[in-house]
């Protein structure tokens, strides 16, 4: 299980746990499992996917940063909003909102 984290502006806009992430790069979406080497790299304006179970989360981010160690990951990003909840009833799984 990943524990993920992404910040906008100086403020946490998600934290919770994932089953897999999918981040805009260079070249193309970065899928993002447990267990992932370690990792420090940028990451383009779009949008990122959460997964957990069949739950999922859309964000919509500016280009940022990336950290992954062990089964954290986080991204700071200049900007970013919750775009699409696919579950409604992940309001629990999702503390924090834009």
């Amino acid at each position: 299980m990943l524990q993920c984290r992404i910040w906008g502006d100086g403020a946490p806009i998600f934290t919770g746990p994932a089953h897999g992430v999918l981040v805009p790069a260079e070249s193309g979406k970065m899928g993002i499992l447990p267990g992932h080497m370690s990792l420090t790299g940028t990451v383009l304006p779009g949008i990122v996917h959460i997964f957990y179970g069949e739950k999922a989360v859309s964000i919509e981010i500016a280009s940022g940063i990336l950290l992954i160690e062990g089964d954290q990951v986080t991204l700071i990003t200049s900007y970013a909003s919750i775009r699409e909840i696919v579950d409604e009833c992940m309001a629990d799984w999702i503390p924090i909102r834009s």
